[in-house]
């Protein structure tokens, strides 16, 4: 079985501007986990465990998705929390500029999936990345503080130019990723 998710890649300016902004929240002492910097991605679905014959099948309906998706500009612009600042779980840099392109492609990925029988997602498709996950309520006043002084926060932009199917190794350090394939957009 293989963990995996499918991703955008954010590339190495926008990776870098991501972590400083990480390093400046983790002033809040508050209970953090953060997601290492070189493992900074855009979800656009998460699939869990899958068996690896599948996989062939999986690119072809990310195919199917990918060619009706030009590639694009995405601006990761701003900081927030889900599901609020006053109760955080999920610490998020969000996506302005090419928002409705990615979530026009999470939407082409959920399509081509299901035809390939994997469970359609439940939740709605939200452009960010994550930053980290809260584990506890210690010192989460003063890491919302942080998070609304950057609220504005330009991260730059990324030259999306394909869509990435990823594996997870989760291990007692951290999740290891490494790219299974990556298909172009728009062809």
């Amino acid at each position: 079985m293989l963990r995996s998710f499918v991703a955008l890649g954010i590339g190495p300016d926008v990776r870098r501007r991501l972590a400083a902004a990480q390093q400046e929240l983790n002033a809040a002492k508050a209970s953090v986990k953060w997601v290492p910097a070189a493992n900074l991605h855009l979800t656009v679905k998460f699939l869990g465990d899958i068996a690896e014959d599948r996989v062939p099948s999986i690119m072809g309906a990310l195919a199917a998705a990918a060619q009706d998706i030009q590639p694009f500009d995405m601006r990761v612009r701003g900081l927030g929390a889900f599901p609020n600042l006053r109760r955080p779980r999920v610490v998020w840099a969000g996506v302005d500029e090419g928002g409705e392109q990615a979530t026009q492609l999470a939407q082409a990925v959920e399509r081509e999936f299901v035809s390939v029988g994997l469970e359609r997602e439940k939740r709605h498709f939200s452009a960010h990345i994550t930053l980290g996950r809260v584990r506890s309520a210690a010192g989460v006043s003063a890491l919302a503080a942080l998070i609304e002084k950057q609220a504005g926060t330009d991260f730059g932009t990324v030259q999306v130019q394909g869509i990435v199917l990823m594996k997870s190794e989760l291990r007692p350090s951290g999740a290891i990723y490494s790219v299974l394939d990556e298909l172009p957009l728009g062809r």
